[in-house]
């Protein structure tokens, strides 16, 4: 019987017991042989403080207190308990197995926070793996890696903060949680990114394996980048105070069902998000948009890659009937618009068409807009 694939004692991409909703008792996974069967358990730890950070074989658990790098450090994978932080002080912290766990403080539902601050973080394997089950982990060092991948997993919500780009340029994966991008403007957080939900899988009428990507500042992704989202998967715009924000892509790309949330913008801030292409590439494909008032709000696609008539006809804006136009905006780039509002008869069926598990997501974002949005 073949071994599952580890890193010196952890397997980086599986959390034990990560069935159980928000447990606070979780541990990277390990395989241990017994009877010719191999069975997965609870990884060791060591709990050394930063200064004996110095092997690329050694699990550190951050149990009772925070840490501030003295030196650059090497070790294996971090896992973070309460709502301890690491300061990298400017220093590099090397983790070979690019595998990172924060860990929820209470069972149901976490109220703890965590903070990877200044510095770079580097990896010797291919990917990063974020596992967040705290409230949030927020990042403010460089992530960096050529070709490096990076994977969040994990019902919190991962923030990229800070002044200097993110350097990593594989691509990003969100397979639950909240992707949240609040980098200095045009300090890249990320490049290509796919975001997968599975609005299937519930507990206690809680979704899961929501993945969310959250704008929170203007200009987070490369301009050259893709971002599909797959599986019910939201794309939110989240600007504070009616600060509307500015993205711009080159492919929009969406997979079965995929909500994009405009909340925030203003006549005087509107949101723009500026697309080369969107592409819908089957007859299953759905788009749906959130939150969008007219001139406060903006979905440009080029000229030159305009999408056809049957993909726009699986763009629905909530509040108006079923379908999207193209607008005249400027000399490079049309709106994507709907059409008129539909009775509330027509607009009851097209969300139940939909699927309400869809529209259930949104109401974690900003509050209602307009009387034409769907009450959240």
């Amino acid at each position: 019987m073949t071994a599952p694939e580890m890193i010196n004692g952890i397997m980086p991409y599986s959390v034990h017991n990560g069935s159980k909703y928000l447990s606070g008792d979780r541990y990277f996974s390990t395989a241990v042989l017994k009877s010719g069967h191999w069975y997965i358990e609870p990884a060791g730890y060591s709990i050394a403080g930063q200064s004996s950070w110095g092997s690329s074989v050694l699990n550190i658990s951050l149990d009772q207190n925070s840490q501030t790098l003295s030196a650059n450090r090497m070790l294996n994978s971090l896992r973070i308990q309460e709502s301890h932080s690491v300061n990298l002080a400017g220093y590099t912290l090397s983790i070979n197995s690019g595998a990172i766990l924060t860990v929820a403080n209470a069972v149901i539902l976490p109220t703890n926070s965590n903070s990877l601050l200044g510095g770079t973080i580097t990896t010797g394997g291919g990917r990063y793996f974020f596992h967040v089950y705290s409230d949030r982990l927020t990042v403010s060092s460089v992530i960096s890696g050529s070709g490096k991948e990076l994977i969040k997993s994990g019902f919190g919500a991962l923030r990229f903060n800070g002044a200097q780009p993110n350097s990593y340029t594989g691509d990003t994966y969100v397979h639950s949680g909240v992707l949240e991008l609040n980098k200095s403007p045009k300090a890249n957080s990320v490049r290509n990114v796919i975001v997968r939900g599975n609005f299937a899988e519930s507990s206690g009428g809680v979704n899961l394996k929501n993945a969310e990507l959250r704008i929170m500042q203007s200009h987070q992704i490369a301009d050259s980048a893709t971002v599909t989202l797959d599986r019910g998967a939201v794309f939110a715009f989240a600007g504070e105070g009616g600060v509307g924000l500015t993205e711009k892509i080159h492919t929009l790309q969406v997979e079965r069902r995929a909500v994009i949330n405009f909340a925030g913008g203003t006549l005087a801030r509107a949101n723009v998000l500026e697309t080369t292409q969107v592409l819908l590439p089957t007859a299953d494909d759905t788009l749906f948009i959130r939150n969008w008032i007219e001139f406060s709000d903006y979905f440009l696609v080029s000229r030159a890659f305009a999408p056809n008539s049957a993909a726009l006809s699986r763009i629905w804006f909530e509040g108006w009937d079923p379908g999207a136009k193209l607008r005249d905006y400027n000399t490079s780039h049309w709106e994507i618009v709907p059409f008129a509002a539909p009775e509330p008869a027509t607009y009851g069926a097209l969300l139940g068409t939909l699927g309400i598990a869809v529209i259930v997501w949104g109401k974690r974002q900003n509050g209602r807009r307009t009387s034409e949005c769907a009450a959240k």
